[in-house]
């Protein structure tokens, strides 16, 4: 049977330390990129296709705010409903349509100076093309189908939580270092157990002193 040296639970117990403390920082991480993106008002939504590559791609995670629709632009990336559908597609603003003009009015005191001003803005219509796809989307977007407009990419390995594949990886990153943690600490306890016997036979086995009677 293969004994443990002290040298050897040690560094395998270093290597566990540092096993954990990635998984911590990762997590602890994560949790705070997400708390305060949530805080934010931005929603995390995982890429499925190739359709904006270079720009990101499946297993990206990334940031999408509320926008209205006439703080759009060309080329600005926004996630829309496709009609009939409950998913989110993420594309980039090829064209912005509408008809008419945007009114605004302004609101004077008795002297002539604008004290407010307001906008009616006329509903927009939106081309939307992914950046690695040939042809613009079949459809025509209304506004009342926009979700919002992509504030940031999540990197790695802070977008873990987010992604399918890599919520398996965490998970079967964390059981591991947990399984080699706790093999290590029952190594280094029975490592210990048996010096304190072969301690404690070499108490027994030493000459007892005479003893005058």
């Amino acid at each position: 049977m293969r004994r443990f040296t002290d040298g050897s639970v040690r560094w395998k117990k270093i290597a566990a330390s540092v096993c954990f403390g990635l998984l911590v920082i990762a997590v602890l991480g994560s949790a705070f990129i997400y708390s305060g993106l949530k805080i934010a008002g931005v929603d995390l939504y995982t890429i499925q296709t190739a359709s904006m590559k270079p720009a990101f791609g499946p297993g990206d995670v990334v940031g999408i705010s509320p926008v209205k629709p006439f703080e759009i632009k060309e080329g600005d990336v926004v996630a829309y409903l496709r009609s009939g559908t409950s998913t989110p597609i993420v594309h980039r603003v090829k064209e912005v349509r509408w008809t008419g003009y945007d009114i605004t009015t302004n609101l004077t005191d008795k002297d002539g100076k604008v004290i407010d001003t307001s906008t009616a803005y006329q509903p927009r219509e939106f081309v939307f093309r992914g950046d690695n796809n040939p042809i613009d989307d079949a459809e025509v977007v209304q506004q009342g189908q926009i979700i919002g407009r992509e504030r940031l990419i999540v990197p790695h390995p802070f977008n873990m939580i987010a992604t399918h594949a890599d919520k398996k990886a965490l998970t079967a990153f964390g059981v591991a270092a947990i399984v080699l943690y706790i093999a290590w600490e029952a190594a280094d306890g029975f490592g210990a157990w048996r010096k304190r016997r072969s301690s404690a036979r070499v108490q027994l086995s030493d000459p007892q002193d005479g003893v005058a009677l």
